[in-house]
């Protein structure tokens, strides 16, 4: 009896959540074309960054013009660096992102 005490009102909040939330999935291209990178060593020999972005998100609406959504993101960006020696150092750091 208990059991069904606390899952009625599970099974009601859940049915009313459902009609006002949206689930959903990102995905995107990351590209900047600017060498907006601090460099290895001191040269400006550096290529812009490209990538991609993939996720999924939970969004809440509290009102009708007003709504909540958190996302959770997976970001991959990779450039390289030309060195001093005339090799070249890739860069390919991911990145998680809650927001």
């Amino acid at each position: 009896m208990k059991k069904l005490l606390t899952l009625v009102p599970l099974v009601y909040f859940l049915s009313l959540s459902a009609s006002y939330s949206q689930v959903g999935v990102q995905v995107g291209a990351v590209a900047s074309t600017d060498p907006a990178f601090i460099t290895y060593d001191s040269l400006e020999k550096v290529s812009g960054a490209i990538g991609y972005t993939v996720g999924v998100f939970y969004k809440y609406w509290l009102t009708d013009h007003v709504s909540i959504q958190p996302a959770l993101n997976l970001l991959n960006k990779r450039w390289w660096e030309e060195l001093d020696d005339g090799g070249i150092f890739l860069h390919n750091p991911c990145f998680l992102e809650l927001h």
